[in-house]
């Protein structure tokens, strides 16, 4: 017999869920009703002006959260010019800002992260060291790691009845380890399957540099909040571009590590198990580059594999200097051609690697970008029962815009059944496109690809359907990195600048070779200095 609370309409189970968890911003840090009022997906407005204009965050706090990149401010809470309890409370503050502006939550835990963060002032005043290299650093999770005592609903009304979790993700419990304040999770879409981060529960995330342009997917969350500084380093997920593409939209850099580098074992997930399929992979989005480093290295360093058996044995390696990077560049799949902006924004990205005395070589000849999202999602296809429908179906609610959009397209939700001969021959074309790849990095000795992250720049919601530039990478098993570059200026002010409808972000995407995942990082640094962003 279902309980009372199962026999609830969806509805009211989201709504209770929801007031639950949003009850936990205390009332000081609520933005004005004349604020809130401008709040809608349709609205062609930026809300990055915001919190440094909504009176709740101090000059101190808005110091703490918009003048540092994460590895600075380690650095001032390990000398004690900051304290873990100011750095947590500045931060609390700006995402619970940020979350009103833009939907970017879903479990809030402010009083248990100064609890935390307390106890590693009182741990550095005792001991004169900090508790480990993320010591008071607060880090923001994807609703999908799970914290013992917080739901991981993943976008699904079902998953409510799941209860807290009673016990933490191995990465929870190493991010732990090393120091970290863990604060809040964040929004991710139904089924974590589409590129808009909009669910039933906890709503639509919006992009917070134009709000009638989606944040992106599954990560959507996480981008949002580091794009309005609410985080300077969050953890998301990837399978298809769901790091990479919030970074893409929401401007912010986003890193996909090599499969089983980083713990992805203990989470909640959509996938029915044992399915076949490519490897999702845990990892970083943040507010520069040097932090992506920092998070993986922090990491790795930790051994991970000790705590979750998927993780791969291998130890950080640190990456040889290179003054001058052999760099490919890619501009499009003849097959999915990109957008004018786009093609700029690569072209000018090239001149300024070049003009940094690096070397930019056209790629002409490379396998079917196109072709490679085809067989990714013929993996997806495999589960028949359509897992991540069927969690939804379960408790009656209705189907996101975008899934629905998704599955009437048929990326992944074909209704036909897979038989071993299909998985054996997509098998195999997976190894040759792996070893295709590899041949493109051995002709010219390239370092790292440089590529589109997609076709356009961020879209208007529920229209972000296609994952080329950024599934390609999943399927062979490549790391990849958004970066975000400074655009053009006329007078001092961004050319592409419309103060009404928001700032339009400009990134590209750099990929590495399989498993040299510090190789790439050391040259995603050199990167972005030469596209005039810190590192």
């Amino acid at each position: 017999m279902a309980s009372t609370k199962e026999s609830l309409p969806w509805q009211t189970l989201a709504s209770t869920h929801r007031d639950r968890a949003f009850a936990n911003i205390p009332k000081e840090w609520h933005l004005s009703p004349e604020i809130l009022s401008a709040i809608s997906p349709d609205a062609r407005i930026s809300v990055a002006h915001i919190p440094a204009q909504s009176k709740i965050l101090s000059p101190r706090e808005l110091e703490i959260t918009e003048t540092l990149d994460a590895t600075a401010l380690l650095q001032k809470i390990g000398a004690a010019e900051y304290s873990a309890a100011e750095v947590c409370t500045a931060f609390c503050k700006r995402a619970a800002v940020a979350q009103q502006l833009t939907h970017c939550l879903t479990e809030i835990f402010f009083e248990a992260a100064q609890e935390r963060a307390k106890f590693l002032d009182e741990y550095l005043k005792k001991n004169g060291r900090p508790l480990g290299p993320l010591h008071g650093l607060p880090i923001s999770l994807k609703d999908s790691l799970n914290v013992t005592g917080e739901y991981s609903t993943i976008g699904y009304v079902s998953f409510i009845s799941h209860g807290p979790a009673k016990k933490n993700s191995p990465l929870v419990d190493i991010l732990l380890s090393l120091g970290a304040v863990l604060y809040v999770k964040t929004n991710l879409p139904q089924s974590c399957m589409t590129a808009d981060s909009h669910n039933n529960i906890f709503d639509r995330t919006l992009n917070p540099n134009n709000l009638a342009l989606t944040a992106g997917g599954s990560s959507g969350g996480e981008g949002a909040l580091i794009a309005l500084r609410g985080s300077l380093l969050g953890v998301g997920t990837d399978i298809a571009g769901s790091i990479r593409i919030p970074s893409i939209c929401c401007g912010t850099y986003g890193f996909r590590p090599s499969a089983s580098r980083i713990p992805m074992g203990g989470q909640a997930i959509p996938a029915r198990p044992g399915v076949p399929c490519f490897l999702p992979v845990t990892g970083p989005l943040a507010a520069s580059a040097r932090d992506l480093r920092l998070f993986m290295e922090s990491v790795i360093r930790a051994d991970p594999w000790k705590s979750d058996h998927n993780c791969l044995p291998i130890k950080w390696n640190v990456p040889e200097e290179q003054k001058k990077l052999r760099i490919g560049l890619i501009l499009e799949d003849p097959l999915r051609a990109c957008e004018p902006e786009v093609l700029h924004t690569l072209q000018s990205a090239a001149q300024r690697l070049t003009s940094a005395g690096h070397e930019v070589i056209p790629v002409t000849k490379f396998p079917s970008i196109v072709g490679a999202e085809k067989l990714a999602l013929s993996y997806f296809a495999l589960d028949n029962e359509h897992y991540p429908i069927y969690h939804a179906t379960k408790a009656g609610e209705p189907l996101i815009p975008s899934l629905t959009a998704a599955i009437e397209a048929g990326f992944g939700y074909e209704k036909k059944t897979m038989t071993l001969e299909d998985l054996v021959q997509m098998n195999v074309e997976k190894e040759e496109l792996i070893e295709n790849w590899n041949e493109v990095f051995e002709r010219d000795s390239f370092d790292v690809l440089l590529t589109p992250g997609a076709p356009h720049q961020a879209v208007p919601h529920d229209t972000y359907l296609r994952t080329t530039y950024t599934i390609v990478w999943n399927l062979v098993d490549n790391p990849a990195c958004i970066i975000p570059i400074a655009t053009p200026t006329e007078n001092g002010h961004d050319a592409t600048e419309d103060l009404h409808e928001g700032t339009v972000k400009h990134t590209v995407q750099v990929v590495g070779r399989n498993l040299q995942d510090e190789a790439l990082l050391h040259c995603v640094e050199r990167i972005s200095v030469a596209l005039n962003y810190s590192t």
